[in-house]
């Protein structure tokens, strides 16, 4: 089972013994896990969700921004008309982001979303 570490502890491993720094994530027997959480230096983590770490999910979201800012920028200069098949393009792009945080999709396939976004705001261009 997975925990998260409350307060540093010193624990031995097969490659000696490692300082964790609170916020760690350790796997742990529960019977050798138990009179850690008792003494309150660990605490289980109830799902997978909770395993990405802020500064993970910051990095996830930096890239996302990067990805769209790279790919939407020309658009956004010269403007674009608001269509049916855009919204559609920007709800999947949302949509997908969430996944990614989620650890649901990759950051592909929100690159991939972004893509499309673009595809429908040229067709949009060439058709006017």
């Amino acid at each position: 089972m997975i925990y998260q570490v409350l307060t540093e502890i010193r624990v031995k491993t097969r490659q000696g013994e490692a300082l964790l720094t609170s916020g760690s994530m350790i796997r742990l027997d529960p019977a050798k896990a138990s009179p850690l959480i008792e003494s309150g230096k660990i605490k289980p983590l109830k799902s997978q969700k909770t395993l990405m770490t802020e500064a993970r999910r910051e990095s996830l979201l930096d890239c996302m921004i990067a990805t769209w800012e790279t790919i939407s920028r020309p658009y956004f200069k010269t403007g674009y008309k608001l269509t049916s098949e855009v919204e559609k393009a920007e709800s999947v792009i949302v949509r997908v982001q969430s996944e990614v945080l989620e650890g649901k999709a990759k950051l592909e396939d929100f690159r991939n979303a972004c893509i499309i976004w673009a595809k429908a705001v040229r067709k949009n261009a060439n058709e006017t």
